[in-house]
């Protein structure tokens, strides 16, 4: 069976045009090789198919899929897109209550 995809917070920091500083968080996760690949009918490992708000996509160890508000369906980044996003680095051990707008896209 292949192994679930377990999720986690990432923040990324940024300022506005105003100089404010904020914070937005995503819930994400890492495709390692384990959750990269899952089994046929015939039990054979194939890669793992996951809906994205475009239609099904194929994952490979190293993208990145963020949650979205709808159940099952995840934006698709590559790692090299995801490094480029400011959540990479922002691993959240807890959110700080910082009156930003959760609602803001980074």
């Amino acid at each position: 069976m292949a192994k679930d995809l377990e999720f986690q917070d990432y923040t990324a920091h940024y300022q506005d045009e105003d100089g404010d500083d904020h914070t937005h968080t995503v819930s994400a996760h890492v495709v390692t090789d384990e959750t990269a690949k899952v089994k046929n009918e015939a039990g054979n490992p194939v890669a793992r198919e996951v809906m994205t708000p475009t239609g099904p996509r194929k994952v490979a160890a190293g993208d990145v899929l963020v949650a979205t508000e709808h159940p099952g369906v995840y934006d698709h980044l590559t790692g090299a897109a995801w490094a480029t996003t400011g959540y990479a680095d922002g691993v959240a051990d807890e959110v700080a209550d910082d009156d930003s707008d959760a609602d803001d896209d980074a």
